[in-house]
């Protein structure tokens, strides 16, 4: 089993007649604006975003329906794992290729920095092996004028 690309993009979409994949707005970068400076310090934020994480897996044993077991796990900038996606997709016999999309609406943040999305696979009985590392920076933006327009506008 390998893994051959990860990459995360705001939305894919899959062609139910050909297959085909369309994947839109690759995301690199993702600010958050915060309208007080204590929302900034609070150890845990749960952010809104929608995005799509797309793997391509191959193997090259056609012979045979393949099920394999592989983890997303999100590590904040201090290294530490801050959540856990697992799933266990199939590789139909007499194909070689797989997509994966992990669909997520909503990530927790501890900080800003960057985040690194690892994805792994079970090698083997019990074994899980690092296939891809993605990373992803978030930004933090103090925003004041979202909280005085909302000031003004009363």
């Amino acid at each position: 089993m390998k893994n051959i690309w990860t990459v995360i993009f705001n939305r894919a979409v899959v062609d139910e007649k050909t297959n085909s994949i369309s994947l839109f707005d690759c995301i690199e970068e993702v600010i958050v604006n915060f309208s007080k400076p204590e929302d900034i310090s609070v150890p845990q934020k749960n952010i809104p975003i929608n995005f799509a994480i797309i793997s391509l897996w191959s193997d090259n044993d056609t012979s045979k329906d393949r099920k394999f077991e592989y983890l997303l796990e999100i590590i904040d900038p201090q290294g530490k794992k801050i959540n856990q996606f697992s799933n266990v997709p199939v590789i139909e016999k007499g194909k070689k290729r797989l997509r994966t999309i992990i669909q997520m609406n909503g990530m927790g943040i501890t900080s800003e920095g960057e985040y690194m999305l690892v994805i792994k696979y079970k090698k083997g009985s019990d074994k899980f092996v690092t296939a891809s590392k993605t990373p992803l920076d978030i930004k933090f933006i103090l925003n004041t004028s979202i909280a005085n327009n909302k000031i003004d506008s009363k």
